[in-house]
């Protein structure tokens, strides 16, 4: 899978690179984002339902319990000489399966490839919020960070629709790299790669309870870094930022 499907230029020489990501890695996220492995494995803690990221609430829907069904069912059916769905199956809604060592076993499966032709509409529509949330920054404008903070403070209680997508830059999980997050949940990770490169590292869902907690979100910016550029700002849609609703 190539994500994102062409190179977002940011301010102060870093460009998001598309990547090419191959099938087992790229099979891993989709089964345990959009499909929710991550949750029953643990990697939420607290819920062990398989929709904790919520991909069946954003518009358009990622992947509703319907075709998750059928799709899961087809995934279950799959085998090349012993070799099986690792995840073992899928018992109404959710996997079933014992500890192992890789929190998601598609990492090391031989039937990912096959597996990620099942699933390849899952995997379009979920790759296809990386460009969604670049796009929304287009134009850009770079902010700095406490400025960012008042402005969505005063936006407490805003509609969703209104509120900006947010792309930070610095150290996070990964080590260095940048962030985008989506008023709705959906978060981008990016990785830093030379010194102005940036390409696709994982996207995830962590749905917001409340107003504030939206707000919250749209605040968790990466660690500053100060030798990378943008460290200590926020880029936002230059529309948003200057009050320009055309």
């Amino acid at each position: 899978m190539r994500v994102p499907d062409r190179a977002y230029p940011l301010p102060d020489g870093l460009v998001v690179e598309p990547r090419v990501v191959p099938a087992r890695p790229w099979q891993a996220h989709v089964i345990k984002h959009p499909f929710g492995l991550g949750a029953m494995w643990g990697a939420w803690s607290g819920s062990r339902r398989w929709n904790t990221e919520g991909w069946d609430r954003v518009a358009p829907p990622v992947l509703e319990e319907g075709e998750r069904a059928s799709l899961t069912a087809a995934i279950g059916a799959l085998h090349e000489g012993e070799a099986r769905c690792r995840a073992d199956k899928l018992e109404r809604t959710e996997y079933r399966g014992e500890p192992r060592r890789e929190r998601t076993p598609c990492y090391e499966c031989a039937l990912a490839e096959r597996c990620g032709e099942i699933t390849r509409s899952v995997g379009e529509r979920y790759a296809s919020w990386v460009d969604r949330l670049l796009a929304e920054l287009a134009p850009l404008e770079a902010v700095p960070r406490n400025e960012l903070a008042l402005r969505l403070q005063r936006e407490l209680g805003a509609p969703e629709a209104s509120l900006p997508v947010v792309l930070s830059v610095g150290r996070g999980a990964g080590g260095a790299g940048a962030r985008v997050q989506a008023p709705n949940g959906v978060r981008v990770e990016l990785a830093l790669v030379g010194r102005d490169r940036l390409e696709w590292w994982t996207t995830y869902r962590k749905p917001a309870r409340t107003a504030n907690d939206r707000i919250s979100a749209l605040l968790d910016v990466m660690q500053p870094l100060p030798s990378l550029p943008l460290s200590g700002m926020a880029v936002v849609p230059r529309r948003w930022w200057r009050g320009d609703s055309r």
